[in-house]
């Protein structure tokens, strides 16, 4: 891809089109009920233990919506997801973020399990470090 402060005319029309369309996208992927809270915690919990590195908004929490319907146990949806992201290009796994070690893995969970996390524990009460680790582990 060019650089996109390179873009002119159509060619930027576009690439603004596309991040707005890939925003709608990512932000009605997760289910109805807490649409995309744990999809943002993850994003939140990346940038916070692995730091912002070269991966935008968007591929964080693209992942992060798999997770949360991975976390939801949404078995039709994740099917649909890992269909779908290959043709638009955001990450499918942790690897695919630089997430390749368990103590990673480990901080990530707790802080995305924290009890001050007051949107998570609202949709996901109770949540546990334990719970987020296993899922988390499915993305692998």
């Amino acid at each position: 891809m060019n650089d996109s402060r390179t873009l002119n005319g159509l060619d930027l029309q576009n690439f603004i089109d596309t991040i707005f369309l890939a925003v709608s996208l990512v932000d009605g992927l997760a289910d109805l009920d807490g649409r995309s809270v744990a999809a943002h915690t993850f994003y939140n919990a990346y940038v916070k233990v692995i730091g912002p590195q070269r991966f935008t908004h968007g591929e964080i929490v693209a992942l992060g919506n798999l997770f949360q319907v991975t976390l939801e146990n949404d078995a039709a949806l994740i099917k649909e997801i890992r269909a779908y992201y290959p043709r638009i290009g955001p990450p499918l796994s942790l690897a695919d973020l630089g997430v390749t070690q368990a103590e990673q893995l480990n901080s990530l969970a707790e802080y995305m399990a924290k009890p001050d996390n007051v949107r998570m524990q609202s949709i996901f009460p109770d949540i546990t470090a334990t719970t987020i680790c296993k899922t988390l582990t499915k993305l692998f």
